[in-house]
């Protein structure tokens, strides 16, 4: 297309020429004549110009640590020190990239000078990972399209990282919690010195101390068993994220993906239980079964995102498994605590599950609950367990009638999951309705 604009110019320059001869012999003007000299000698000496080369670009990225959804914003800059004519540059970007702004393809004229210019656009990214820019690609031609131009490409390589939304998670008072956090029946501190502050009367066990034995609640006991005091102990309270890592996360379009929501969710409450002097452990089941064991501070919320940074590049389709002749099996929640059995015990804390929940796994689920609550010696039988179900029925939908084909699905799944939910603090979470901090305020608490 540009190619054939040149030769149209080049057959109007000879057009416009012969016209100026002609008005030169007709009206014997030296105007006329100057300018058919111009036009011709510019023709004749098109082939003694060079076409563009020597092509330098650098570009310069606002941020290299981005989070899902943020605009970055590039700045390319080129020089160009020889050649005349025009010349193309455009910018390689990764496939999920967004562009918000601007253009990645420049067009300019390089003309007899040194030639130094810039321009800008902004990008955005909407899943969760590492994504590299590559290299640069340009083409130049010669200016009346008579010769062949170059064309190239410059080693431009930069990286970016995209980690996972961090929503803030705001203070919820309406709870009665065991700690300072805003979830129920939080976690308690199995190891430390016990305090002066009495958390909750129990039965008496083997090897509590005789002192902490309640005298007047042991006389209305009708069961003739020693009731003691339990005291707060002095440490930091433990927190576990489970993630499921698996197909039941596999939902919604490139843009609105059901796993990048569940990334933002762990990353949320990490950053929060972190934030309230809480150790926080990380473990995923289904494709991938990694732990981080729990610990606090900054070293450990970065310990955490490089774990989920890494899960984004783990094949988990059935065809890649087929290729590495592997065989297609998932770890459950049940066989992830059973595995890692020795961590959790003597830690009592507050368990936080991400997945998706539907009809067909709930017994799986209902197994790795039923497991974990053995962990937890919460009065009542109360379990210190969230649920984070994130609802992805309408993620994908484009029109009226599938948004209300998936508020059907939503329904039905809900009236189906009756019987896991009244084991758990059922959060529902929509990510087409509302943020995550939102559907923390709606939990149902057993």
């Amino acid at each position: 297309m540009i190619r054939l604009t040149f030769h149209k110019l080049l057959a109007r320059l000879g057009a416009f020429s012969a016209i100026l001869a002609t008005a030169g012999v007709l009206l014997n003007n030296p105007l006329h004549w100057w300018g058919f000299i111009a036009i011709l000698s510019f023709i004749l000496l098109q082939p003694l110009i060079e076409v563009p080369r020597e092509i330098h670009v650098t570009r310069q990225i606002s941020r290299q640590v981005n989070y899902v959804g943020q605009n970055c914003r590039v700045d390319v800059e080129i020089q160009v020190n020889k050649g005349i004519g025009p010349v193309v540059v455009a910018d390689n970007l990764p496939e999920v990239c967004r562009l918000q702004e601007g253009s990645n393809f420049k067009l300019f004229w390089k003309g007899f000078l040194p030639l130094k210019t810039n321009y800008s656009y902004t990008i955005t990214f909407p899943r969760t990972g590492k994504y590299y820019l590559g290299k640069f690609l340009w083409k130049s031609w010669d200016a009346l399209g008579i010769r062949v131009g170059h064309t190239g490409e410059t080693e431009e390589h930069q990286e970016i990282e995209v980690n996972p939304r961090l929503v803030p998670i705001k203070k919820m008072r309406n709870f009665v919690t065991y700690s300072r956090i805003p979830f129920p029946a939080g976690a308690k501190t199995a190891y430390g010195v016990p305090t002066l502050e009495i958390k909750d009367i129990r039965q008496y066990q083997y090897g509590d101390p005789h002192k902490f034995i309640n005298w007047k609640a042991t006389a209305r006991n009708m069961y003739n068993v020693p009731i003691v005091n339990e005291f707060e102990r002095e440490g930091k309270k433990t927190a576990w994220i489970f993630l499921d890592h698996s197909d039941n996360l596999q939902f919604g379009t490139s843009i609105n993906d059901g796993r990048e929501y569940a990334l933002e969710a762990v990353n949320s409450m990490v950053s929060f239980f972190l934030q309230h002097n809480m150790k926080v452990g990380f473990c995923t089941f289904g494709w991938s079964s990694h732990l981080i064991y729990p610990a606090s501070g900054y070293q450990q919320q970065w310990r955490i995102m490089r774990t989920l940074l890494d899960l984004n590049f783990l094949q988990t389709t059935k065809e890649a498994w087929k290729k590495e002749g592997a065989k297609k099996t998932q770890i459950s929640l049940k066989k992830v605590l059973l595995k890692y059995k020795k961590y959790f015990l003597m830690q009592e804390p507050v368990n936080v599950i991400v997945s998706r929940a539907f009809p067909h796994n709930v017994y799986k689920f209902s197994e790795g609950i039923d497991e974990m609550i053995k962990f937890s010696h919460i009065p009542h039988g109360k379990p210190p367990l969230i649920f984070v179900n994130i609802a992805g029925h309408k993620l994908a939908a484009q029109d009226e009638t599938e948004m209300l084909a998936g508020e059907l699905l939503k329904a039905r799944d809900r009236n189906n999951l009756q019987t896991l939910r009244r084991k758990v603090n059922w959060v529902e979470w929509d990510p087409t309705e509302m943020q995550f901090y939102k559907a923390l305020k709606n939990m149902e608490v057993t």
